[in-house]
């Protein structure tokens, strides 16, 4: 009896399965040779204006929304392992070291990281911390990377790098958005997100993460928690390009410190643990916007502040940053483009 109902569910499923792989060759077969080849994809990250990636003399690569969801992956250092080029490891559950062309460490200082043009650089940690660099997946309209020198263009820690994280428009994001994800190892996830129009002129987003994994430590109750949550405003009309953001972040889990006494002497004494709360928070507040002078000429501007506390052992501190960043740029002719930026960035300690 079991014996016939597999084998009429596998005659029931194997029409459906193979009606998509049709549609899904069918729709590869129409594709052009451009876009099989991605010659028609397009950044901004190489020179701070739009280019298609065959004019682009460095080493870059664009993942898309679409390859980010469909890849499974939970978290945005997770989703840069599609990256060739870029090393990606996991030094433990809840912690990844991303870094490019052959320098791979935790305090990797040789490559900006950005989210919607705010630097994501920790000058206490010297690097980026991973574990806190989270966002709605399906939000998230594009990650471009820059492999090779960028400090001509990004200034500071764009030695050898820059991963460009660009999110969605609140345009493009209205209505409701739910997921959620469980395992039997006992990570959980849950997404929500709410798009609406304050009015005619201005759309928002609101969203929420929620992240649970396991330390795999010997007590089993113990749970990484961290939580990501923010707002975009920005307007309804495609002519006006300005956008404010406000946000924050907050994990926290356990772990061991243990201390280690000497007597004068030097020999051993003895060794204790204690139980340790690891725990970190941020907010911050972003305005970004741009002036079209004329067809050949653009002013970008961005503004934004941020206040970070970790008591974590390894970079334990709280600091406030201020930062402004502004780029003119003048297209003088079909190859010739002029760019002049700068900007004050300011650490509080």
């Amino acid at each position: 009896m079991i014996s016939r109902q597999v084998c009429l569910g596998l005659a029931l499923t194997t029409p459906v399965f193979v009606s998509a792989q049709e549609n899904s060759l069918d729709q590869l077969m129409s594709m052009s040779l451009e876009e099989l080849s991605m010659l028609d994809v397009e950044m901004e990250t190489a020179s701070k204006v739009t280019q298609k990636l065959t004019d682009i003399p460095s080493s870059v690569y664009v993942l898309s929304n679409e390859r980010i969801q469909r890849s499974g992956a939970k978290t945005i250092a997770e989703v840069l392992t599609l990256v060739p080029g870029l090393k990606v490891t996991k030094f433990n559950e809840t912690s990844w070291f991303v870094s490019a062309r052959g320098f791979h460490d935790g305090l990797y200082n040789k490559m900006l990281v950005m989210m919607d043009g705010r630097s994501l650089f920790s000058p206490v940690y010297g690097g980026t911390y991973w574990s806190d660099v989270d966002y709605v997946l399906a939000d998230i309209e594009r990650i471009e990377v820059l492999k090779g020198p960028g400090g001509t263009i990004w200034g500071g820690n764009a030695v050898n790098g820059v991963v460009n994280i660009i999110t969605k428009s609140a345009n493009d994001t209205q209505g409701t958005y739910l997921s959620g994800v469980a395992s039997n190892t006992d990570n959980y996830e849950f997404s929500v997100r709410q798009g609406l129009s304050l009015n005619d002129s201005v759309n928002a987003r609101a969203f929420y993460k929620y992240r649970e994994e396991p330390t795999y430590r010997t007590n089993e109750s113990e749970k990484w928690k961290a939580q990501t949550a923010g707002m975009v405003f920005q307007p309804s009309n495609a002519e006006e390009s300005w956008s404010l953001r406000i946000g924050g972040e907050k994990s926290f889990y356990k772990s061991d410190l243990y201390t280690f006494q000497y007597d004068n002497s030097g020999s051993f004494v003895g060794s204790q643990a204690n139980d340790f709360d690891n725990k970190s928070q941020s907010v911050y507040i972003q305005f970004n916007d741009s002036r079209h002078f004329d067809e050949s000429s653009t002013l970008s501007y961005s503004l934004w502040g941020e206040y970070n506390e970790d008591n974590a052992p390894d970079a334990p501190g709280s600091y406030s940053t201020i930062d402004f960043d502004s780029t003119y740029i003048n297209q003088l002719s079909v190859n010739h483009q002029l760019t002049l930026g700068g900007g004050p960035a300011i650490y509080v300690p």
